[in-house]
C-alpha cells in the first residue's frame, strides 16, 4: 500500500506493543534498537553504493515513519525521507577484522 506523506495511519499490534514499551523503559533503552554490519567483498564504489542505499530506504515506507500521539491514539505518520550521514568503517587494515567489528558493534551508542 503506498501513502502520500502527512498521511497518518493506525499502528499496527506489534508497532502499539513496541511503543508501550518504550514508553515505560524510557527513550534511552537498547531493547528495540536494530544494528546491522555488512560484509563486502571485493571492491565497491562507495558513491553508487550511497545512492543505492539512498534509492532503497527512500522507497521503503516503513523507514521514513515517525509515531504521533492525538489524543489517546498513536498513529504513525509517513514523513518525506530525510537526508542522512552514512556511517562507514572500513576495518580492513586491521590485523583481526572479526574481533574489530564486534568491539566496534559493542561500543557503539544508539541515538536517542
Amino acid at each position: 500500500m503506498s501513502v502520500s506523506a502527512g498521511s497518518t495511519l493506525p499502528l499496527t499490534a506489534a508497532q502499539r506493543e513496541i511503543w508501550i514499551a518504550e514508553q515505560r523503559l524510557g527513550r534511552g533503552n537498547r531493547v528495540f534498537r536494530v544494528g546491522e554490519y555488512l560484509e563486502i567483498h571485493g571492491g565497491v564504489d562507495p558513491e553508487l553504493f550511497v545512492q543505492a542505499l539512498r534509492l532503497v530506504v527512500g522507497e521503503a515506507e516503513a523507514l521514513h515513519v515517525r509515531f504521533v500521539q492525538e489524543g489517546d491514539e498513536v498513529r504513525q505518520v509517513l514523513q518525506e525521507p530525510a537526508d542522512w550521514p552514512l556511517a562507514v568503517t572500513d576495518l580492513s587494515a586491521e590485523p583481526d577484522p572479526e574481533p574489530a567489528r564486534w568491539e566496534r558493534a559493542r561500543s557503539a551508542r544508539c541515538p536517542t
